[in-house]
């Protein structure tokens, strides 16, 4: 009986999500912004910090990160 809407979009390098939560006649709502970085970006990140990239992943099922499928990056690293 809860009913949640939500919506996606970018602006700015933001990625942002809005949801609506519909629940016993009260609406409730959220807002997540999240800063979207190039792979590039985060590599120099890492290089800049003394990290080495060890993994880049394309999803939390921790799948290998294919540019063209994949529904995000993670990158995992270690200290040099």
């Amino acid at each position: 009986g809860i009913n949640f809407k939500i919506t996606r979009s970018t602006r700015k390098n933001c990625i942002i999500k809005e949801i609506t939560v519909s629940d016993k006649g009260k609406q409730y709502f959220f807002c997540e912004n999240v800063k979207a970085y190039k792979r590039k970006d985060l590599e120099n990140f890492f290089i800049g910090n003394n990290l080495e990239v060890v993994h880049l992943l394309g999803d939390y099922g921790l799948r290998p990160f294919d540019e063209n499928t994949s529904d995000r990056l993670i990158l995992i690293g270690r200290k040099k």
